[in-house]
């Protein structure tokens, strides 16, 4: 039997979605490439930067976004003594900074080789960002509902939970 600080699926996907409400101004900044090489890869690189930096910070200063805090949620170690701090804070959401940084590295390569437009490469980069993110969310979905804790696979790379508080 799940206890009832654990019973948060739908709580933890609201907080997620308020989080990402707040990266739509630099999400829609970034999806309007149109430029140069370079200005195109700052407008995909700062992004990445700034997604990996307030989830880091946030989740292992406080243990909480701002999305967790609205919603009554927190990050906490294993033993749910403590926040997890900064560098278990990067294991947990650090996937997304390294899908982000490869994806990255696809499309200056693919760009400065000059074998397709901008348009072209974007739309290759978003295509392997949507594909990698399904196929996160789905292992993540199989691994929150097959334990007790209702852990998911980031939380078992930082040894971390989420409860109600």
């Amino acid at each position: 039997m799940v206890e009832n600080r654990y019973k948060i699926v739908g709580r933890r996907f609201l907080a997620n979605v308020i989080d990402e409400i707040i990266f739509v101004p630099v999400s829609i900044l970034s999806s309007n490439i149109s430029s140069s090489g370079f200005i195109s890869i700052v407008l995909l690189f700062v992004p990445i930067l700034f997604w990996t930096f307030y989830f880091v910070f946030f989740n292992g200063k406080y243990g909480q976004t701002i999305g967790k805090k609205l919603i009554g949620i927190k990050i906490l170690d294993i033993n749910e003594k403590e926040v997890i701090g900064f560098k278990r804070a990067l294991y947990r959401d650090g996937f997304w900074f390294i899908a982000g940084l490869i994806g990255l590295g696809y499309f200056i390569f693919s760009f400065t080789g000059n074998r397709e437009s901008v348009e072209g490469v974007r739309n290759n980069y978003d295509e392997y960002m949507s594909t990698i993110s399904v196929i996160w969310m789905l292992i993540e979905i199989a691994t929150v509902f097959t334990n007790q804790k209702r852990r998911a696979l980031h939380d078992y790379l930082a040894s971390s939970v989420v409860i109600a508080v």
